[in-house]
This record gives C-alpha cells, sequence and structure tokens, in this order.
C-alpha cells in the first residue's frame, strides 16, 4: 500500500472521529435540554478492491449522524397524552363549577334554603311578630340573590370557556402551521435539531386534540384528528369554531374552516373544555332553573292563598313570572311591606300560623322531580362530586401510564452522562491513533526524502 493511501486513510479517520467526538459531546451539552434526542454517529468501514490484493480497507466513515428513537413508543406516548389532558382539565374546569355553588363556604343553596324554611317555622310559632316577618322576607331576598348569583357565576363561566376554546383552537392551529413550516424545511434539510423541535410541537398538540401522527419514508408528519387531516406534509387545515346561544347558555361546534367537515373531539383538553361548556353547564343551569321555579311556584300557590294580618289575601311571596334562577325574586309588594305576607289558611285571629307552618312543611313534600328540594339539590351536588372523583381518579392513573412511557421513551433517546463519556473516550483514542498514523507517514516522508 503507497504512502499516499495510509496518509488518506489517517485523514479520513481523523475527520471521522472527529465528527464522533462533536456528536458525543453535543449529547453532553444537551443532557438536560427538554425534548432532546441523543444522536447516534453510526460508522461503516471503507474497502476497495486492489489487484493482486483483493479487498483492502481503506479506514472508516460517518455513514450517518441518526436521532435515537423508537417510534413506537412515541406514538403511544402521544396517545395517552391526549387521555391525560382531558382528565386533567376535566378535573379542574368541574372543580371550578362545584365552586360556583360555594357549598363548601357555608354560603351555598343548601345552607339558604334550609334557613329559608326555619324562617317560615319561626313565624309560624309567632304569626303576629314584624321581626320574624322581616326575618323570613330578607331570607326569601337571599335566596333569590343566590340563585341569581349561581346563574350568572355559570353563565360567565361559560363565557370564559368559550374564550379558552378559542384561544385553544388558535394555538392548535399556530401549532399546526409551525409543524407543517418544519415538514417543509426537512424536505429541504434532513435536520435533526428541526426534527427535535418538531416532536415537541407534536407533544403540545397531543395534550390539546385528538391525533393520530404518521411519518413518510422522506421524514415528513402526517396528522389526523378523527382521520381527517390536520397537517399533510408541508400544508396545514385550520380549524374553527362557531356559537349558537340562546337566554340561557350558548352551544360551541368545532369544524375545518372553509370546509364542511366537523371533526370528532374525543380527548384532550379541547375535549373536557367542549364537553363542559356544551353539557356540563347547560345542565346544571337547567335543573337549578327547574329547582327555582318549582320552590317559587308551590310556596305562592300555597301563600297566595293565605292571609296576613289584615287580612289580605291573593298576594304572591315570590314574583308570579319566575321562569328560573336568573328571575328569581321576592315580589316587590312583599320587599316593601313584609307585613303581606300570608300566615293563616282562613280569616282567623292573628295568632293563626298554620299557613306559615304549611309552607315550612313544603321542605318535606316531593314536588321536584319527585324529590324534596333538598333532596334534589344535594343529588346535583352529588352527582358533580362524583363526576369530580372519577376525574380525580382518572387523571391519577393516566399520568402513571404517562410516566412509564416517558420513561421508557426516555431510556432510548435520553442521553446518559456514563454511556457518553464512554464513547467519547473510545473517540478520542480513536482520534489520537489516527494522529498517530499521520505522524509515522510524516516521519516516513522525511525517511525518504533525506535518503535522497
Amino acid at each position: 500500500m503507497s504512502i499516499a493511501r495510509i496518509f488518506e486513510i489517517g485523514k479520513r479517520s481523523l475527520l471521522t472521529y472527529q465528527s464522533a467526538i462533536d456528536t458525543t459531546s453535543g449529547n453532553i451539552a444537551n443532557v438536560n435540554k427538554e425534548g432532546y434526542t441523543r444522536r447516534r454517529v453510526d460508522l461503516s468501514e471503507l474497502t476497495a478492491g486492489i489487484p493482486g490484493l483483493g479487498r483492502v480497507g481503506l479506514g472508516v466513515n460517518v455513514e450517518d449522524i441518526s436521532r435515537v428513537r423508537q417510534r413506537m413508543i412515541e406514538y403511544q406516548l402521544y396517545q395517552e397524552t391526549q387521555s391525560l389532558g382531558r382528565y386533567e382539565t376535566g378535573e379542574m374546569m368541574l372543580s371550578q363549577l362545584e365552586g360556583v355553588y360555594a357549598e363548601y363556604s357555608g354560603a351555598g343553596l343548601s345552607n339558604i334554603l334550609s334557613e329559608f324554611w326555619n324562617s317560615w317555622n319561626d313565624l309560624a310559632n309567632d304569626p303576629e311578630s314584624q321581626a320574624n316577618r322581616a326575618v323570613v322576607k330578607d331570607k326569601g331576598v337571599v335566596l333569590a340573590n343566590t340563585f341569581n348569583r349561581i346563574h350568572t357565576d355559570m353563565q360567565n363561566m361559560q363565557n370564559q370557556l368559550a374564550s379558552e376554546i378559542d384561544a385553544k383552537i388558535k394555538n392548535i392551529n399556530q401549532i399546526s402551521t409551525q409543524i407543517a413550516e418544519i415538514n417543509n424545511q426537512i424536505q429541504l434539510s434532513n435536520s435533526a435539531d428541526l426534527k427535535d423541535e418538531r416532536d415537541i410541537l407534536i407533544a403540545d398538540l397531543s395534550k390539546m386534540i385528538n391525533i393520530k401522527v404518521r411519518e413518510n419514508e422522506q421524514g415528513q408528519i402526517n396528522i389526523t384528528t378523527s382521520g381527517l387531516l390536520l397537517v399533510s406534509e408541508a400544508e396545514a387545515s385550520q380549524l374553527t369554531m362557531s356559537v349558537s346561544r340562546n337566554d340561557e347558555y350558548s352551544n360551541i361546534e368545532i369544524s375545518f374552516q372553509n370546509m364542511n367537515h366537523q371533526p370528532e373531539i374525543t380527548s384532550g383538553q379541547l375535549k373536557s373544555l367542549i364537553e363542559v361548556h356544551n353539557e356540563r353547564i347547560p345542565d346544571n343551569i337547567d335543573k337549578l332553573n327547574t329547582l327555582a321555579r318549582s320552590i317559587a311556584e308551590n310556596v305562592n300557590s300555597l301563600h297566595s292563598t293565605g292571609y296576613s294580618l289584615s287580612d289580605i289575601t291573593g298576594v304572591s311571596f315570590f314574583d308570579d313570572n319566575v321562569g328560573g334562577a336568573s328571575d328569581f325574586r321576592v315580589n316587590n309588594a312583599i320587599v316593601n311591606d313584609p307585613s303581606l305576607i300570608a300566615t293563616k289558611s282562613s280569616l282567623t285571629g292573628p295568632g293563626n300560623g298554620d299557613m306559615a307552618m304549611a309552607i315550612s312543611n313544603l321542605q318535606f313534600d316531593t314536588f321536584v322531580d319527585g324529590q324534596t328540594a333538598s333532596d334534589y339539590y344535594n343529588s346535583m351536588i352529588s352527582l358533580l362530586g362524583s363526576e369530580i372523583q372519577d376525574m380525580e381518579f382518572m387523571h391519577g392513573s393516566q399520568q402513571v401510564i404517562v410516566d412509564q412511557i416517558y420513561n421508557q421513551k426516555e431510556s432510548i433517546s435520553g442521553v446518559s452522562l456514563d454511556e457518553e463519556m464512554t464513547r467519547l473516550i473510545q473517540y478520542e483514542q480513536a482520534y489520537q491513533a489516527a494522529i498517530r498514523v499521520i505522524n509515522t507517514v510524516d516521519e516516513m516522508v522525511e525517511t525518504l526524502l533525506a535518503m535522497r
């Protein structure tokens, strides 16, 4: 073998192991960088056929610098992250909805409703007491204000959720566009850093909406949601939302912009946001309206047939046109003159409080969908609490699953300092050996020149 060929082998080895050292050093430098995928240097032996010698080794060459990854684990992590996003957001949103009722603060409807019934019982025991009448009126006003507040807070929460859904959709669109742009750049330059950046974006996207990811032979990513293309190589589709409203609440639908297709949102943060907005809040408002309307109708049904101290009858305690929680209020005539409160059922003496007792006893009547008012309300709160507990359990269980898959991914794609340091020492030793080859060739050339 000629000296020139030996020199070429040494030079090629020097460059090869320098590249390997740079790649390994990069792994070590990025050990704590989120989303970084370990790089691996794939070396191959170069050979050539030489007459009389057969195939002769010509050193080593960098065949490829690849990202160490396992696609199946990555795709599984995306799938499980979608469920985690749904349960995590669902738990948070339902807890906020539960907070609207303020049951744990003592200012909840359950306690106030109980005080309202009890005030009628106290008035029945002393129907001539103006102080007791004022208390009944005040408890009725507090009850009305509580219904009004809960209804308003639920509407405000739904409006807030609509804004969050809109922001989430814009974020999804932005990430989809970024992924499509990176796909286009990867087609021009197969950059590992670009692929890491894209993987981070896909992970963020998987928290928000149900997606499926596929990578083609050119390294480009296609993303679908419920079978519809969200990202197709260098093109990204955009989602949009439409809002329909009535007097009580609104409803949101998601569709692809400039298309008639509506994706089925089955997971991710967006699923829980839409579910609470479109289902949970309207259901709670409907039940709250049923409770408010039933109380107003049944109290008025008795009160309007009773007589006040001055034998006035036909006066309703609550407004006659109560349609639900939003317009639940005490009759202005009662607010201005509590002496109009009916305490007796007939034209008897002022000491008769049978009507007040009958209204107090309404708390034991099953006039709200076959339940007492308290039982009906408590079943609402219990159902909501049960849903929160389910979400908490699913959130905790899903977090464990995601953590396990993430650890599996990191065991493959993550950087181990011990392994990288070992490789670095090996590559440095090979680099030094290549230098010795070049130095030896240099000494040989000098010896030959000196012989002349």
